[in-house]
């Protein structure tokens, strides 16, 4: 059985590599955050815009133009699909969310994220309790579409506070009541007396 790893063998042209070993690349990967309701459904099935796709990698919930140093393997387990999720694709936004549900246990989904799909110009949310990597290649795109019209999408299940999701974007720094910016050891104790106030090139959001 392989192991995820950042070093996976790479495809060429086609989905999946001629000689059987079913490693594969797509041209992008994507994690939607907030984007769920209650009931575990997405709140818009629309297509994402090259904006809002470009806002998502600059958070590290988005693999575009570095789409190309990650690949899957159709048979992957489940787990070993969640931990190259986690651990080599979106390590940051999995760091917050591992660290908000430690200690819970009971009532926490055995699985943080929803596999999605884009269907006919939609996106919709897969069926699949714990997706493997068979499911990843069946729901990345059309029957054996080549990489540029192949995607790996998943939505995270738990909600993620505006502010900590807008932070993971390099260009926002937190500001103060009085609109002077903080320094590293001032947003810490602001952060525990005031609510965090972001901007974006000095303006309010």
């Amino acid at each position: 059985r392989r192991v995820p790893s950042s070093r996976a063998r790479a495809v060429s042209s086609s989905q999946f590599d001629a000689d059987g070993d079913k490693t594969a690349k797509v041209a992008s990967w994507l994690l939607f955050v907030n984007c769920l309701d209650d009931d575990g459904n997405l709140k818009s099935t629309s297509l994402l815009s090259r904006t809002q796709l470009h806002n998502m990698e600059r958070r590290r919930c988005a693999h575009i133009e570095t789409a190309s140093r990650f690949s899957f393997n159709r048979m992957w387990t489940h787990d070993e699909v969640n931990q190259y999720l986690q651990n080599e694709v979106f390590p940051l936004p999995f760091e917050y969310v591992n660290s908000k549900e430690k200690g819970k246990g009971i009532g926490t989904p055995s699985c943080p994220w929803v596999l999605i799909s884009k269907e006919r110009l939609r996106y919709e949310v897969v069926n699949v309790d714990k997706p493997t990597g068979s499911d990843l290649a069946r729901f990345r795109g059309r029957h054996k579409c080549l990489v540029k019209d192949a995607n790996i999408i998943i939505a995270l299940r738990r909600g993620i506070p505006e502010h900590v999701y807008a932070s993971w974007d390099p260009e926002y720094q937190e500001t103060g009541d009085d609109g002077m910016f903080l320094d590293s050891d001032d947003a810490s104790s602001f952060e525990e007396s005031k609510p965090t106030i972001l901007t974006r090139a000095g303006k309010f959001i």
